[in-house]
């Protein structure tokens, strides 16, 4: 594998990796203090590689990650594929604890 000397948009956050071919084979694009949103749609159309030892995933970070750390700042994976389960495709939220008030 080689890196590609032009990463993807974004810019500087961004990195993508070639296979001798040239086609894409993992990519990172980071869009902290790029963009945010708070409700809405993201779309992504991935395609995940099986074998065991590996784990892509598709997630998100809260964009308060600087004051606030993780889990608390909050975390969307919306697609993790662990490389030994091939059939399973797992989505989780990470955060703070929600408890009901006793009051």
């Amino acid at each position: 594998m080689v890196t590609d000397p032009t990463p993807p948009r974004p810019g500087p956050g961004a990195k993508a990796v070639r296979g001798p071919d040239g086609r894409y084979t993992s990519a990172r694009l980071k869009t902290h203090g790029k963009f945010a949103t708070g409700y809405g749609r993201i779309e992504a159309r991935l395609k995940l590689p099986r074998g065991q030892g590996i784990w892509p995933a598709f997630w998100m970070l809260g964009d308060n990650i600087d004051q606030v750390p993780w889990p608390a700042c909050g975390e969307i994976d919306i697609v993790e594929l662990i490389g030994h389960e091939p059939g399973t495709l797992y989505g989780t939220l990470h955060g703070r604890a929600i408890r009901p008030s006793t009051a």
